[in-house]
């Protein structure tokens, strides 16, 4: 059983509209004599995307990212203001100069019943602001990112994370520059910008909907709660064994009220092996010759923006089977992301192996997703898989295929 809850209480807002206010204080005590910046691990966080926007276009030409954009921000417009204003106190608070990202406490969503595990950034120095991995899958990808076993693809491929981060201006883009506009807010000052962007496994980092937007706004009020706690002291703790701290709201009549209770996180399940179809299977067997070639394979986010009406933009999951026979290409196709992407995937695998008419003698991978996705059928065509750190020629086909998008895509 977790530790007995410590409890306190208070209310923000009305539930079907919460508008927080604090009843706690939250300017920190500056004679406590807290750690500061310096005397903390320096780390960063991995958020490939969040201020390297794409830029607004060229006078007199209309930029499809923008106008994608401006779509779906409009659904959010109503809860600017009081985010913006939440995201202000956060940075007046400045609670990095007390925490960094190793100190890890969650706040549960009252729609979704979901925690977020959020994570104060900033004490390395290089961004700062509030990251909120959501639910099991969020902070597996958290793990990831602390133990350095996470890149740049993985983050786009698995992140599912709402991100504030204070920046300059410049980085911010014509529609968050308008959202702060319409809500009346005029930052100034070096990072004092604040960019809000949703991550979404296989999707591209983008605007906040109107749900997310309440959500981190709730969020956020409860990080400065939670950190100026820590700073006046003395404090609950944020983590107490395997227990982290956690943010419950429950219902009451004209608001929310807040309780201290605790929580064990859960990871997301191991990859599941995806198993051929037998015909797949028989039809490779008759049909392709057997080589001495070692394939590469690997699964990963393309850098080409896809959407549709309404929809959220998406890169899509692309295959790539390299050999380190001639020609060095096997097969390219890219899936749409969701349910039953990796038997797409799979399907994919097969289709390059039948357009070539050959077999390799070993199958190599760095990704567990992969290994998952290709094991069934390695054994059953008795091809040996093997994991590597590192995949050269697939690497050096990758870096082409990139190269070739971002022209044919005018980046």
């Amino acid at each position: 059983m977790p530790p007995s809850a410590r409890t306190r209480a208070e209310c923000w807002g009305t539930p079907d509209r919460p508008r927080p206010q604090c009843v706690e204080g939250m300017a920190p005590d500056a004679e406590t004599g807290q750690k500061h910046a310096r005397d903390l691990p320096q780390r960063r966080l991995c958020f490939p995307g969040s201020s390297r926007q794409e830029p607004a276009g060229k006078a007199g030409k209309k930029n499809p990212r923008e106008a994608l954009g401006r779509r779906w921000a409009e659904l959010a417009q109503d809860e600017w203001k009081e985010l913006l204003l939440a995201a202000e106190e956060f940075r007046t608070l400045t609670p990095w100069r007390w925490m960094d990202d190793t100190q890890l406490f969650g706040v549960r969503n009252p729609w979704t019943g979901e925690v977020g595990w959020c994570v104060v950034m900033g004490a390395a120095g290089l961004a700062y602001g509030l990251a909120v991995y959501r639910g099991e899958h969020g902070y597996a990808t958290y793990r990831l990112v602390m133990a350095d076993q996470a890149d740049a693809t993985d983050a786009l491929a698995h992140m599912d994370c709402l991100l504030l981060e204070f920046c300059n201006g410049e980085k911010l883009t014509d529609v968050d520059r308008n959202l702060l506009k319409a809500a009346g807010v005029k930052p100034s000052g070096r990072r004092a910008w604040p960019l809000f962007r949703s991550y979404l496994p296989w999707h591209m980092p983008w605007y906040l909907t109107s749900q997310e937007a309440r959500y981190m706004e709730l969020a956020l009020r409860q990080a400065c709660l939670v950190a100026a706690r820590l700073h006046k002291g003395p404090a609950p703790a944020l983590q107490k064994g395997p227990w982290l701290l956690v943010r419950e709201p429950q219902a009451c009549e004209g608001g929310w009220v807040w309780t201290d209770t605790w929580g064990e996180p859960s990871l997301s399940a191991q990859a599941k092996e995806v198993w051929p179809a037998e015909e797949a299977v028989q039809r490779a067997l008759s049909a392709c010759a057997r080589t001495g070639e070692t394939w590469e394979v690997d699964v990963f986010p393309a850098k080409m923006l896809v959407s549709e009406e309404g929809e959220r933009p998406r890169l899509p999951p692309t295959l790539l089977v390299s050999s380190d026979g001639f020609p060095p290409a096997v097969h390219a196709e890219a899936v749409r992301p969701g349910p039953g992407m990796w038997e797409e995937l799979l399907g994919a695998w097969f289709r390059g192996a039948l357009r070539v008419g050959k077999l390799p003698r070993c199958l190599r991978v760095k990704r567990d997703e992969v290994a998952a996705m290709l094991g069934p059928t390695a054994r059953l065509l008795g091809i040996p898989l093997e994991k590597r750190k590192k995949l050269r020629t697939l690497e050096a086909l990758q870096r082409s295929l990139e190269q070739w998008l971002a022209r044919r895509h005018g980046r």
